[in-house]
């Protein structure tokens, strides 16, 4: 088991940010929706600078299929011109927790956090 660290909202629309031990990420997100909670997200580890391997999780990798979905939702906001971090983590709000909305969180903070799209 592996302790993830989370935010999230809570029923009464309150973030709350916490930790829960699960076998991977897809796992601890269906944890904290069983408890109610909604747009789960890994948070970076306690004391991890901004924009360091630490506080930028990386999801599991993507197969084949979830790889040209994601690039699939990038190309789409990129010919929208909109905002690539913000764009990112709408959609996968959207989305249903599981690799394709993990790999899009990390984006948006790694963006969010100064690095580039590259």
């Amino acid at each position: 088991m592996t302790s993830f660290r989370y935010v999230a909202v809570d029923e009464q629309g309150e973030t709350v940010r916490g930790a829960v031990d699960a076998a991977d990420w897809n796992a601890a997100a269906r944890l904290l929706a069983a408890r109610g909670l909604k747009d789960c997200r890994q948070a970076p580890a306690e004391g991890a600078a901004a924009g360091s391997p630490e506080a930028t999780a990386a999801p599991a990798r993507l197969n084949n299929e979830q790889a040209v979905e994601l690039a699939a939702y990038l190309s789409a906001l990129a010919r929208a011109e909109l905002p690539m971090a913000a764009g990112a983590r709408a959609v996968s709000a959207d989305l249903a927790a599981g690799n394709t909305s993990a790999a899009l969180d990390a984006l948006s903070a790694a963006l969010e956090a100064g690095q580039t799209l590259e």
